[in-house]
């Protein structure tokens, strides 16, 4: 498996550098399809919010972004045998305009528990490069995280790959179309794979889906994406839970929480929540941050543990 990851690895970097170098995009499932990386729905965004502000609803919404709860999801597989897997998860942060204080992410981090794995599923900041207040934000969070085995990173469409040397420094696992296996032990009660992407809203390339092919189908296998948007392509490589975020939950719902902008090309139904796809168990985080205005409506900011149990004990 080694061996493997460097092969992907080295490609992972040759297409996320020139997509970066030109401002290009690549499409879900279309890594041929190149255009312009610049988004009109954040112009569009930006001028809903500056109207906002004219209306008491801008209050409310930035109140409702800057409350934070730590979720506990729990799901079985017949894969566990006996005990648990702990997965703590965090996505979307956006430091560098996130409404959520730092302390009350960190609060939110220390009341999820003890877990055995982190992931961080994408989009530690807005723009790049990064700042020195976001990377000492950066370090404290990755500090706060505190896994029994290990901490886990998979680039979002905000983040650049330049990131990815500075987070290994951290003593972060940093996964671009790659995989990393732990054995059954002492703790973990089957033999785990984590599967990480490069994000395919923006960065699609077929290595994404090459990778979710390989690995052990005897295994508890995670896939780390994301954006929802490969989840029948993941659900047929034998991925057993998908961990994704990338919509915020739309960050402006509907009362009910049916958001009203998904943010995705595919699997728009997987946009908020658990889900379950063909047997395969997904989770679309609503992240800690915002993108484009600090403000949410019948959406909260979240840091969710996902406890994997034996079937029958759920």
């Amino acid at each position: 498996m080694k061996q493997l990851n460097a092969i992907y690895r080295k490609r992972w970097q040759e297409n996320r550098f020139y997509l970066e170098e030109k401002g290009l995009r690549a499409f879900p499932l279309h890594e041929d399809r190149k255009i312009p990386r610049r988004d009109p729905m954040a112009i569009l965004f930006r001028i809903f919010a500056w109207a906002l502000r004219l209306t008491p609803f801008y209050k409310w919404g930035l109140k409702n972004a800057q409350k934070i709860s730590p979720i506990e999801n729990r799901l079985t597989s017949s894969k566990i045998g006996k005990g648990s897997i702990r997965i703590l998860h965090l996505s979307d942060l956006h430091l560098d305009e996130c409404p959520v204080s730092q302390e009350d992410i960190l609060w939110a981090i220390k009341e999820s528990g003890p877990y055995d794995f982190a992931c961080i599923t994408g989009d530690l900041s807005t723009g790049w490069p990064i700042d020195e207040i976001t990377k000492n934000k950066v370090r404290e969070i990755i500090k706060a995280l505190k896994p029994k085995y290990k901490t886990f990173f998979i680039l979002g469409n905000h983040d650049s790959g330049h990131i990815v040397p500075y987070l290994e420094n951290q003593g972060v696992e940093v996964l671009t179309n790659q995989i990393a296996t732990f054995p059954k032990d002492g703790i973990l009660p089957c033999p785990i794979e984590f599967v990480g992407t490069d994000d395919p809203h923006y960065f699609y390339q077929k290595d994404a889906l090459r990778i979710l092919q390989e690995g052990k189908r005897e295994s508890f296998r995670v896939g780390l994406i994301h954006t929802p948007e490969l989840y029948k392509e993941a659900q047929q490589s034998g991925i057993d839970l998908y961990l994704c975020g990338h919509t915020h939950g739309g960050q402006i719902a509907l009362p009910g929480g049916i958001p009203v902008i998904r943010r995705v090309y595919r699997g728009k139904r997987f946009a908020k929540g658990p889900w379950r796809y063909s047997g395969m168990l997904g989770y679309t985080s609503s992240g800690v941050g915002t993108s484009s205005m600090p403000i949410r409506f019948f959406t909260k900011a979240e840091v969710i543990v996902h406890e994997v149990v034996p079937r029958g004990e759920g």
